[in-house]
């Protein structure tokens, strides 16, 4: 049907003189912007998207004699949308700046015709969005406010009851905003805005059950209290993120969302790990550690071999760690055991560096786990390890790694003597 349309607005504009009616063509022009406009929402084909801009950039000059007339106000309003959905195709700041630029005028038409704020809240909704977008490429604090404003407005109408879904949305912009102004001013009175905004959103999300979404302002929040954690009430703040990090992996399980399940166990133990710098206990390390090993399980099913190794790298980093704290041989048993395992992925003929830096810590971990026990054995072991490491930092091509590695290996020759 709008195929239709279509052929005869288009075969009525290359027929009709524009001297003998501007008014006709104008309108005509509008017309085809809306066919265009409606071959894009059911097709999804950007190229409807360019078409009807050009449409209705073209009815707008037309019909300019009758600015500030409703009808009018009408084609500003889908030019603006029309443009972000541009902005987001081209990531261009032009086509942003004309959303915003269509949008305020649509906005001046209906302040200055007194519509009521029904048919005013998805002006404002658009122009925030526009904003929200724009500062994707100019990140600054006027783009940020203007953005804030016309959401909060947007929200006022599309209220928690009647619109929760956009009521939810609306309220996360607006917290993702305040989060981007932290970065610029008043960061931690910007940071607790932003709280306040992505919690309103996020409860809304749950009780409508829009559980990914809900799930993604958890994770989204956890990051936001570890900013305020080095600002304020550090303790505090990280168990927050704790406890919103594990809210979302409620539902970002492995089988839903294996990235996301990746991401998540990573940040949980780098929240931990900063817990263990603050207090040195023990516990923290080991919570580390079993957020290390959900990874290792859910790269083992994966597939993928160098994330592995990656993550057994620094499992064998986290027990060193933790050593320090229990002083006992097992750790570092554990640890040379995470290295050897990764050195069958990170082997010298593909990873030489890789291998080189290994080697050289399962030779400190030796040298270590000698105090305690076996002193002749692991002295030697660590002795081994260090003469690998040296074969792949020649003093050409790694002078500073070649060094060390050979500062190591007199330190054992002098405790050998």
């Amino acid at each position: 049907m709008v195929n239709d349309a279509l052929i005869i607005i288009t075969d009525l504009i290359n027929n009709y003189s524009l001297e003998e009616d501007v008014e006709l063509n104008g309108e005509t022009k509008r017309l085809l912007g809306d066919c265009f406009n409606s071959l894009y929402v059911t097709t999804k084909r950007n190229e409807y998207i360019f078409k009807a801009i050009s449409a209705y950039e073209d009815a707008i000059k037309l019909l300019s004699s009758r600015a500030l007339k409703e009808d009018l106000a009408y084609v500003y309003f889908i030019l603006g949308r029309l443009y972000i959905n541009a902005g987001e195709i081209t990531n261009h700041t032009a086509n942003l700046n004309k959303a915003i630029y269509n949008l305020e005028v649509c906005l001046a038409i209906a302040n200055k015709q007194e519509i009521n704020s029904k048919d005013r809240a998805p002006i404002h909704y658009n122009l925030g969005i526009a904003f929200y977008n724009l500062t994707i490429f100019e990140n600054t604090s006027d783009n940020i406010q203007k953005g804030i404003k016309h959401l909060i407005i947007a929200g006022d109408y599309y209220g928690e009851d009647a619109y929760p879904k956009n009521h939810a949305e609306i309220y996360k912009f607006i917290g993702e905003l305040y989060n981007k102004l932290s970065d610029i001013e008043e960061k931690e009175n910007n940071l607790s805005k932003s709280i306040k905004a992505l919690r309103k959103a996020q409860q809304v999300y749950s009780k409508i059950n829009q559980n990914k979404e809900s799930a993604l302002i958890l994770r989204e929040l956890a990051q936001i209290y570890i900013k305020l954690s080095f600002l304020q009430d550090k303790e505090n703040n990280l168990m927050n993120a704790l406890v919103l990090y594990n809210e979302a992996l409620k539902f970002f399980t492995f089988d839903r969302d294996s990235d996301k399940f990746i991401e998540i166990n990573k940040s949980i133990a780098d929240v931990y790990l900063q817990f263990f710098s603050i207090t040195n206990n023990k516990d923290n390390l080991i919570k580390a550690k079993e957020a290390y090993l959900e990874m290792l399980n859910a790269y083992e099913l994966l597939l993928n071999p160098n994330k592995k190794s990656e993550i057994m790298i620094l499992i064998g980093d986290l027990l060193v760690k933790l050593y320090g704290c229990v002083n006992t041989e097992e750790p570092l048993k554990e640890a040379i055991e995470y290295y050897q395992k990764a050195l069958e992925i990170k082997t010298k003929e593909a990873f030489p560096f890789e291998y080189g830096q290994i080697k050289h810590k399962i030779g400190d971990l030796y040298k270590k786990t000698a105090k305690l026990s076996n002193w002749s054995t692991n002295i030697a072991n660590a002795r081994i390890a260090y003469m690998e490491a040296l074969k792949h930092f020649p003093f050409d091509k790694y002078p500073l790694w070649h060094r060390e590695v050979v500062n190591s290996l007199e330190e054992i020759d002098r405790i050998m003597l």
